[in-house]
């Protein structure tokens, strides 16, 4: 398994951020400002992890973790 920050105009696996957090305006939201990391294994998306940042401090309430196995 690996794990990597998305690359610049990639899309982040919108179908796992939702079965975390089943509110597509939410996801919107924090996709937009968040960052993403994925999980992957054997060349597909098995996990994501969507953190944001206030001032350089993540803000733990608003994560996301989701995973495809």
């Amino acid at each position: 398994m690996k794990i990597r920050a998305l690359t610049t105009g990639e899309q982040p696996p919108r179908e796992l951020l939702l079965s975390a957090d089943p509110s597509p305006k939410l996801v919107d939201e924090y996709t937009e400002r968040g960052h993403c990391f994925v999980a992957e294994a054997d060349s597909r998306v098995i996990g994501v992890y969507e953190a944001l940042f206030e001032n350089g401090i993540q803000v733990v309430d608003r994560i996301r973790l989701s995973q495809d196995l």
